[in-house]
């Protein structure tokens, strides 16, 4: 079979290069229609929060025959106009995700058509400025890898030394040291400009929290949070978004 990129893996990679779930078999002509090339840009189609919706990846380098899933969007560009890689960071930014989360629709679960992604209008600079400016940010990217895995390595020292610590001790269970947080606030009640955090705000794998959002610009009800508390993604816990801001 032919390695097939699926939701999980949109989700959790925003490179995609060799990231796919199961084989599937497929005929030469279907090859042909939904083989992946590098450069292309994946959109989820469809998700159970507003943040999923349209979340995109790209696509680098991968695999002959990868394909992809139909709950997820494919674009290719032309790359005599466009970079790949600058519409990849434009669409992660936070005037690509408003402009994104127009064309969500919110049923049972939220999501996006292609027809109605085609028709969004987008900056076009020159091309070498777009080159520029997405040679800037991947090259942030890269040294934000880097940290993350020298943090990764002390955390696993970390926890190396907390179970050492822990083997001895009284057990109880976690309800007894811990309260769950229901401090709820209507969203009519905040301010433009209250931060706002978000699942799309937390990296995945207990990367910690990456942004922060405008709780104006979201009309939901909210909760609120003090400083210490730790806050835990309760959709696709797989993702393992947490963190304990200051």
């Amino acid at each position: 079979g032919y390695p097939m990129v699926n939701m999980k893996e949109l989700f959790t990679h925003d490179i995609l290069t060799n990231q796919h779930g199961e084989l599937v078999p497929l005929t030469d002509s279907e090859l042909t229609r939904w083989a992946l090339a590098d450069g292309d840009l994946l959109f989820g189609r469809r998700s159970l929060v507003l943040a999923g919706a349209g979340k995109v990846s790209l696509v680098k380098n991968p695999a002959v025959g990868t394909v992809f899933e139909s709950s997820i969007i494919r674009s290719r560009l032309d790359r005599k106009a466009a970079s790949p890689e600058f519409y990849f960071y434009f669409f992660r930014s936070g005037s690509g995700r408003e402009l994104m989360e127009t064309i969500v629709e919110q049923t049972a679960v939220a999501g996006i058509r292609s027809s109605d992604l085609a028709q969004l209008t987008v900056p076009l600079p020159p091309l070498p400025e777009q080159r520029r400016i997405a040679a800037v940010l991947t090259a942030h990217d890269d040294l934000i890898d880097t940290n993350r895995e020298l943090i990764g390595a002390l955390k696993q020292e970390a926890l190396a030394a907390f179970d050492a610590a822990s083997e001895s001790g009284e057990i109880v269970a976690f309800g007894e040291i811990a309260t769950q947080v229901r401090a709820g606030v209507s969203g009519e009640q905040l301010a433009a400009g209250t931060p706002y955090l978000g699942l799309e705000h937390f990296a995945t794998g207990g990367g910690g929290i990456t942004g922060v959002g405008d709780a104006g610009a979201v009309g939901s009800n909210k909760t609120r949070f003090r400083a210490g508390v730790v806050l835990y993604g309760k959709l696709r816990p797989y993702f393992r978004k947490h963190d304990r801001p200051g």
